[in-house]
């Protein structure tokens, strides 16, 4: 018996051979067979297994021609779409690969090189051997290389490979912050498995910005109860899908953009299959992820025995998600038609019951129904005899399918995108990574910088095209779009704009001229919209003529206005209106150091609040910091101003902005943004050149600009901008009350420029047991950085000291505390530095001291070190001493205690000019002129 089945196998292959050698003139190579792994073959092909049929026979009669892969070994795609000869022959592949293809050196896949493994391994080229056959046999477990890379086949993936020849030097931070940006109209009834899906990513670093266009039912309420970050934007109207992401971007601060349609759902992996190449393929400007249609579908073939006509429109009304998908067979005004030689063949989702309704009496005998490749024969009837009922098991739900909506998007002949996979069943073919022309924004993502200093879409658009229109862009800079097929989703399709109705077809007719006239000069542009208008005219004119319904007059009513969005663009292109750029600058300010309260931050957050009025702002940095509290501390209106989190400081950041400031001290990062400013507080000896030729420095101070150029060079742009002094803080008409206080501000820590409160309390000691200073107290003010032991251990070193002296030590103070304590005070002691070398140790002093400032514009005497900064304000504003010891410290200080003993004072304003804000906020304006 065994002996029997055997030779009817071999007799069944010779007759396959035979027919096949009939067909192509060839017969099959004995390598084919070899090379053929049914194993694999089945696993991949579920539909293939659940048909029984051999999977041999089903790859050389049609499996080929269908694009599936006979091994993991073999890319059938790749070697047709590489050898043209052989697909407009019509050969199987596999075939002519075997008789002819390795010889003429033709690749079998990505991944494997037949020229290298042949040159590489002698010995296999020695024995005239297939080298793909004895890959599969021995070279994969001898583990030789396959590939100019270096690399064994992999063969899981055999796409993926191609993903090596790209550039893997990272653009982005380690899990950079993604931004999704969900436009939304009337979405609710999808929103909440949106919403329950996004709770469940194992990428967490994201924010949500949720854009409702006007929606009039319980969109914005249901986005206000979903417990992760979310920023809801609400607009007055519905500014369609182009404009709603626009908004959206504006309010977004992530370092990767991300596009999500409102009526999808998506696996738990899916953000960090999107995120994943864009953080290791630099060339990788976007990524676009697999697409699925909501649910599961079932093949449904209809054979007759005469022709038949199946009402199209009452199928679709009778499935509870109204998604059809024609694999054989036409439809025609909502009519679908079977003829006895075309069966019908129909993709549907899965429903527990199916009502087919024919436009004439049918004979249930004369109809073969199949469900996935099993045949059933169906007698019941619902209502009439033109109605056939199907009751759909258990086992029909058992061969269901995902179906494709969109694979990232391809590029026809006549250069206009369609979606990759559209209808058809999911499988292998979709399953490896590729680059592709185009996205899809249903779910994308992208590198901000990658879009300089435009916007995401040409808010024209509307809904449809744009996202064709941002993959042009996006490759034309030179950045490649890779279709991710791990990063998964469902999608209901056209849920806010209802596929086939007079909105969509009058935006997709429209948009799709749009899409043509914005990739042309002014003569092409002009010439096509004649021709375009003219068709536009002809079609609105036939479609009244013919109209069958009240959609269709509609749509004919919309195609005169059409040509006027048209005539629109036109007028931009020849005027060279910029079509894409924000009508903002966005600027960023990066400082590592916010918490620190420091006079460095204050000077920063000024200039922050000065270019608020320029554009939109974003503080940097990499530690999280209160916003509100930065506003309150220092005083600064921050309302309009954005908080970024990075996780560490990259290059490409400052791609992202029009202006970068940074005000990090001795910071070494490169800007690449087109205005690039660095506040200076001190330089840092060693600077690379890039660095160096990457920013207009601004010095805080005539002696910081000094060391720049002799750090940086005397070519280095160094520019002299003082932070400026805060005048608005108090009324020069009304007089201060003067008490016997000295008072010094500034962080308590030994490191850096230290304060040197420990020297002040020295000194104070000395002033008031040798010199006469009755009544007279010492009132030192700074911030404590709690997270450094030293720093907290010093700030108690200093009260130890102080105490049995009039001494008051402060930490965290609030800025009205600290300004009483500024119009009180009598006397402004600074001394940072003291002790210090100069020459060999610039950066230990202080670089300007805007507290030095403050003091005097509030009526007080300072009393500084005589270097740095502090000497510079006190030779250019003509108040003040300077002193070189702690002993002249004490001496000038009783100099003056006593001839002063408080009382009121006059503030004058008019000697801090040079350091004014109005003179501040002057030269930032013309330095943003110089550079623009």
């Amino acid at each position: 018996m065994k002996y029997k089945i055997a030779n009817q196998i071999n007799e069944k292959l010779r007759k396959l051979k035979n027919m096949t050698r009939d067909r192509y003139g060839l017969g099959l190579h004995q390598d084919v067979e070899a090379l053929f792994s049914p194993e694999y073959y089945l696993r991949c092909y579920p539909d293939i297994r659940s048909a029984k049929v051999s999977a041999f026979e089903h790859y050389i009669t049609r499996g080929w021609a269908e694009g599936r892969n006979p091994s993991p070994f073999f890319d059938t795609e790749f070697y047709l779409m590489h050898n043209a000869d052989v697909a407009r022959a019509g050969m199987n592949p596999l075939n002519h690969f075997c008789r002819y293809g390795w010889r003429e050196h033709r690749d079998p896949s990505a991944g494997f090189d037949v020229e290298f493994y042949l040159s590489h391994h002698p010995d296999v080229a020695a024995a005239g051997v297939n080298p793909l056959l004895h890959y599969m046999k021995f070279g994969e477990n001898e583990r030789r290389v396959t590939n100019s890379r270096g690399s064994a086949l992999d063969h899981a993936s055999a796409r993926e490979i191609q993903l090596e020849d790209l550039d893997t030097q990272p653009t982005l931070p380690p899990t950079p912050l993604a931004s999704i940006i969900i436009v939304n109209f009337n979405g609710a009834s999808y929103l909440e498995k949106l919403f329950d899906s996004l709770k469940i990513q194992s990428y967490s670093n994201f924010e949500i910005i949720f854009v409702d266009n006007a929606s009039n039912d319980q969109s914005v309420t249901l986005a206000r109860n979903f417990p992760a970050a979310i920023k809801i934007i609400e607009n007055a109207a519905n500014l369609g899908f182009a404009e709603g992401c626009n908004i959206g971007f504006r309010a977004s601060v992530g370092s990767v953009i991300v596009l999500l349609n409102n009526d999808v759902r998506v696996e738990g992996n899916w953000l960090h299959e999107l995120i994943r190449p864009l953080e290791t393929y630099s060339r990788v400007g976007a990524v676009t992820s697999k697409v699925r249609f909501e649910g599961k579908f079932l093949e449904i073939t209809l054979a007759t025995k005469k022709i038949q006509q199946l009402n199209y429109q009452r199928l679709l009304e009778t499935l509870s998600y109204p998604k059809v998908f024609i694999q054989s067979g036409h439809e025609e005004a909502q009519i679908l038609c079977i003829h006895p030689d075309c069966p019908l063949r129909l993709f549907i989702p899965i429903e527990k019951s199916l009502t087919l309704q024919f436009e004439e009496a049918i004979n249930p005998d004369d109809i073969t129904i199949a469900l996935s490749g099993n045949t059933k024969s169906f007698r019941s009837k619902l209502e009439d005899d033109t109605t056939l009922y199907l009751e759909l098991d258990h086992f029909d739900h058992q061969q269901a399918f995902f179906v494709i909506n969109n694979a990232g998007s391809g590029q026809a002949a006549n250069g206009m995108p369609f979606d990759r996979g559209f209808g058809e069943r999911d499988s292998l073919k979709f399953s490896n990574p590729q680059l592709v022309p185009f996205l899809c924004g249903c779910s994308t993502a992208f590198k901000r910088f990658a879009l300089e200093d435009e916007e995401i879409f040409f808010s024209d658009f509307f809904a449809y095209f744009e996202d064709s229109d941002l993959s042009r862009r996006l490759r034309r800079r030179g950045y490649e779009i890779l279709y991710n097929p791990g990063s998964v989703l469902y999608h209901y399709h056209s849920a806010t704009s209802i596929e086939k109705s007079v909105r969509w077809r009058t935006l997709t007719y429209r948009n799709r001229v749009l899409y043509e006239l914005l990739d042309k000069d002014i003569v092409e542009a002009e010439a096509l919209y004649e021709t375009k208008r003219l068709e536009s005219a002809h079609l609105a004119n036939f479609v009244l003529g013919n109209a069958c319904t009240d959609d269709d007059k509609e749509f004919a009513r919309n195609l005169s206005t059409v040509p006027v969005v048209w005539a629109e663009t036109v007028n931009k292109i020849r005027n060279a209106v910029p079509l894409y750029r924000r009508p903002y600058k966005k600027i960023g300010v990066y400082n590592s150091y916010w918490n620190s309260l420091g006079g460095g931050e204050a000077r920063a957050l000024l200039v922050a609040q000065y270019l608020t009025g320029i554009g939109d702002v974003e503080l940097i940095s990499e530690t999280n910091f209160d916003l509100d509290a930065l506003a309150a501390y220092f005083s600064v209106e921050l309302s309009s101003v954005k908080k970024r989190i990075i996780s560490e400081p990259y290059e490409s950041l400052s791609l992202e902005y029009d202006v970068f400031v940074n005000s990090t001290y001795q910071s070494t990062l490169v800007s690449k943004a087109k205005q690039s400013f660095y506040l200076v507080s001190f330089p840092t000896p060693g600077a690379s050149a890039a660095f160096i030729n990457s920013y207009t420095f601004l010095a805080n101070s005539e002696f910081t600009r000094q060391w720049c150029l002799r750090y940086w060079g005397e070519s280095s742009n160094v520019q002299l901008l003082y932070p400026p002094y805060r005048s608005d803080l108090i009324d020069s008409k009304v007089a201060l009350h003067k008490e016997k206080l000295i008072l010094s501000v500034g962080r308590f820590t030994p490191h850096g420029h230290s304060k040197k409160q420990l020297e002040m309390v020295s000194a104070f000691k000395d002033l008031a047991t040798n010199h006469p200073a009755s009544g007279w107290r010492l009132m030192l003010i700074g911030s404590v950085d709690s997270n450094d032991p030293e720093n907290v251990a010093y700030y108690d070193a200093v009260r130890i000291a102080a105490e049995g002296f009039p001494i008051d030590v402060y930490r965290d103070a609030t800025f009205e505390f600290v300004q009483s304590a500024m119009r009180n005070c009598s006397v402004y002691w600074h001394m940072t530095g003291y002790g210090e070398q100069e020459l060999q140790h610039p950066e230990l002093f202080e670089h300007f001291g805007m507290t030095v400032i403050e003091a005097i514009g509030m009526g007080a005497f300072p009393i500084v070190l005589n270097a740095a900064g502090p000497r510079e304000i006190v030779q250019t504003t003509g108040v003040g001493d300077l002193v070189g010891s702690l002993e002249e410290l004490a001496d000038k200080t009783a100099n003056y205690i006593q001839n002063h003993s408080g009382g009121s004072v006059q503030v004058q304003h008019d000697v801090l000019a040079t350091f004014s804000e109005a003179a501040h906020n002057a030269n930032l304006r013309k330095l943003l002129t110089i550079n623009s």
